[in-house]
């Protein structure tokens, strides 16, 4: 299920899922803070989605229905969103939705930047590789194929072989992402086509709304 608040002006760019996990925490009791703010070191319950032009979407991987109920009522009873007006709430059918094979290939872009490093060992491996196209390619690959199957375990309880899931990158922008004030992790964005069609948040940091790729 996910949650999508619809305003009646432009959301800034400078609005980030951070932020709208922000104002979340600010507004639902107590009870609900540690599942909606979530800081442990696992795959996210929820998803804060960048927003869009005129709202934003919380997606949920697992529902916990009362809560997410209490978070729509205080949305509606707490409609000032950094000074923009809240117009309306409203949910949706959306999951975690496993690998699928298909037929012809599908095209994926980048909607925001796919993470892939946040330990040592993964930032050695990004400055080994980043020189050599070909090889920092073949890790983009790997990090993607590697937190898809993380999910499928946490949020599926299915431990597969992705060995067939084919990831062809195509153009692609390497650069260290902003995470915190003082903290950057290996990200990129691309366009790519896979022979699968995939889940819609892929690598780390999903929870914050990193990773999130579309069907061209």
């Amino acid at each position: 299920m996910k949650v999508i608040v619809g305003t009646k002006q432009k959301i800034p760019k400078t609005i980030l899922p951070r932020d709208v996990r922000n104002y979340v925490g600010s507004i639902v009791n107590e009870k609900y803070k540690d599942f909606f703010m979530w800081h442990q070191h696992k795959q996210p319950p929820l998803v804060y989605v960048k927003p869009f032009k005129k709202g934003f979407e919380i997606v949920f991987y697992y529902n916990n229905f009362e809560a997410i109920f209490h978070l729509i009522e205080k949305i509606k009873n707490n409609r000032n969103f950094y000074g923009i007006d809240i117009k309306k709430v409203w949910t949706k059918e959306e999951g975690f939705v496993p690998p699928l094979k298909v037929t012809n290939p599908i095209t994926y872009i980048t909607r925001t930047p796919i993470i892939v490093g946040t330990n040592p060992t993964e930032w050695g491996i990004v400055h080994g590789v980043k020189d050599d196209e070909k090889k920092l390619k073949d890790y983009f690959v790997y990090k993607i194929k590697d937190t898809i199957s993380h999910q499928l375990k946490e949020y599926g309880s299915i431990n597969v072989d992705l060995k067939d899931v084919e990831i062809d990158i195509g153009e692609y922008k390497f650069f260290f992402q902003k995470y915190k004030e003082d903290k950057f992790f290996p990200a990129f964005f691309a366009t790519f086509k896979s022979n699968y069609q995939l889940p819609r948040f892929v690598g780390y940091k999903i929870g914050l709304g990193f990773g999130e790729i579309y069907r061209v």
